[in-house]
């Protein structure tokens, strides 16, 4: 069968790689213009895997579980590095809570959470598109389709036009694909919240981070600095604050192109906030920083319409305090492997979607609203309800810790994919 893929960022190279190994024909359209990534890169290297930007991502066991299912988990593992915990302290680092992210009964080589950083991720996952011979077209932004008995045609800006069985949607939290599916009013909305996200040798610069994630909270002045620790010498950091989003922020994750103005800036914000001077100098000596603003895709009734499917961001795009973002997307991938396998024949779809979406949007709902909850949880308007916030994040913690709580990293797609199955 033949896909057109809407979207060649972490999920959409993931699903391309996750089918073409099935012997499925995958081909990426991304709306990144080389041209116009060469013009801002002003001399720099420019990569097909669109360039050295944004900060780290987090995958979890349920996450890891595909990854090690299409044969690229070591690479991961190798670039990457875990993180069994999680602390969370006020923002001078007093009053530090700390929860378990590992997954017992699992496998070892996935039941810790890896850290690693975006750039390092998408370069294994484009290796992996060329070695089983998916191609990807950039500069393509996708501006209608048109559904067929037997096909999908897609129409893009600069007049291509592109043929396949089926067209996925992994164009991000703004999908294109999404508005021109369900209409225009299917929109992720601005949650107040804008961020920075940076990267930091530590090794260079004579650093010294013990704990792999660490998470500085002042609720009450509703800013956050949370520090993973990627590698053995590299840390990437985000700073959050309520303000109005950047004029830089775009969701092609570009950096800053003034970074000593904006890295002393940053530093300076986070100091007066009360951070810990070791991270402060993180931050103040970072080799890149981009800027970030936080949308949140309410919950949408249906992933699929026709021959059109939804996956990752662009079907349940989610705020990212309950690190989830990335591995939901990856078990929308790893289910979409199983089911074509499973109905391997083309009139056979509608069986797929069904079952895609009869077990991925009660999932993806329920850690959206899961992670809605936890970021209400990081701010207060009094100091009491900020004392309360603290309280309930140490039992949430507890509760976790002491296995009271279903773990979310524990989800296994393959079991509930096989129930759904057999249950018709």
């Amino acid at each position: 069968m033949q896909f057109v893929i809407i979207g060649a960022g972490l999920v959409g190279a993931s699903l391309a790689v996750a089918l073409a190994q099935e012997g499925h024909e995958c081909i990426l359209h991304d709306r990144f213009d080389m041209v116009e990534a060469a013009v801002q890169a002003k001399g720099g290297l420019v990569t097909v895997s669109f360039g050295d930007v944004g900060g780290h991502v987090m995958i979890q066991t349920n996450g890891l579980r595909i990854l090690k299912r299409m044969g690229i988990l070591q690479q991961v593992l190798d670039a990457g590095l875990i993180s069994p915990t999680v602390c969370t302290s006020k923002m001078d680092g007093t009053k530090p809570l700390r929860v378990n992210m590992f997954v017992e009964g699992e496998d070892d080589d996935i039941k810790n959470p890896v850290q690693i950083l975006r750039t390092l991720l998408h370069n294994i996952l484009m290796k992996a598109c060329d070695a089983v011979g998916v191609r990807c077209f950039t500069g393509k932004k996708l501006v209608a389709f048109t559904q067929n008995p037997n096909s999908v045609e897609c129409r893009f800006e600069d007049g291509f036009v592109a043929h396949g069985d089926f067209l996925i949607g992994a164009d991000g939290v703004h999908s294109a694909t999404r508005k021109l599916l369900f209409g225009q009013d299917k929109v992720a909305q601005f949650t107040g919240v804008v961020g920075y996200l940076g990267c930091v040798d530590l090794k260079v610069n004579g650093l010294n981070v013990d704990h792999p994630t660490t998470f500085h909270v002042d609720r009450l002045a509703k800013c956050e600095v949370v520090m993973f620790r990627v590698s053995e010498d590299k840390l990437a950091w985000r700073v959050t604050e309520y303000a109005e989003p950047d004029t830089e922020a775009t969701d092609s994750w570009r950096a800053y192109s003034n970074l000593p103005k904006e890295s002393e800036r940053l530093a300076n914000m986070v100091e007066k906030w009360g951070l810990p001077q070791m991270y402060v100098e993180c931050i103040r000596k970072s080799y890149r920083i981009t800027p970030v603003t936080i949308y949140d895709l309410p919950d949408i009734p249906k992933f699929c319409d026709g021959r059109v499917l939804l996956i990752g961001d662009a079907a349940h795009g989610m705020r990212p305090n309950f690190g989830q973002g990335l591995s939901l997307g990856l078990e929308d991938v790893g289910t979409l492997r199983e089911l074509f396998k499973m109905f391997p024949e083309p009139a056979d779809y509608k069986k797929v979607f069904d079952l895609y979406e009869k077990t991925r949007i009660p999932r993806t709902h329920n850690i959206a609203g899961r992670s809605r909850g936890m970021a209400a949880t990081v701010y207060a308007d009094t100091a009491m309800g900020a004392n309360l916030s603290h309280f309930k994040t140490r039992l949430f913690y507890l509760s976790m810790n002491w296995g009271l709580l279903p773990h979310p990293n524990a989800f296994n797609y393959e079991e509930v994919l096989a129930a759904a199955v057999k249950e018709g």
